[in-house]
């Protein structure tokens, strides 16, 4: 848990998973833009320690301008951007998506916070 910031874009290339409990909050902010790249995973788990599993609703993707989720990716959280958002193909997203312009679905599978 705890806040990230890059004064650069966010490129995603291997599966992440963000351990810790129901309490705990991540904020990542990127200047420009936001990249994950086909077939990786953003996911949250459970530390064990009996304080419950985080939540998609806490993770908090702050971007300067664009995301795009390659097909086959899988993301948890919640990202806010400037401009668009890509969702690719057969791509899952769990969360939420505040875009200023809009939000592309190619065949995509949505899921709300938990």
């Amino acid at each position: 848990a705890g806040v990230y910031n890059f004064d650069t874009h966010i490129t995603i290339t291997l599966d992440i998973t963000l351990i810790g409990t129901s309490s705990d909050i991540w904020i990542f902010q990127a200047t420009t833009y936001l990249t994950l790249d086909n077939n990786v995973n953003v996911f949250i788990a459970s530390d064990g320690t009996g304080g419950g599993t985080p939540q998609a609703s806490n993770v908090f993707w702050q971007v300067g301008s664009y995301a795009t989720f390659g097909a086959g990716s899988n993301f948890e959280g919640t990202v806010l951007l400037e401009s668009y958002c890509d969702i690719g193909s057969a791509a899952t997203f769990t969360g939420r998506v505040f875009s200023k312009a809009y939000v592309d679905l190619v065949s995509s599978k949505v899921g709300f916070c938990r």
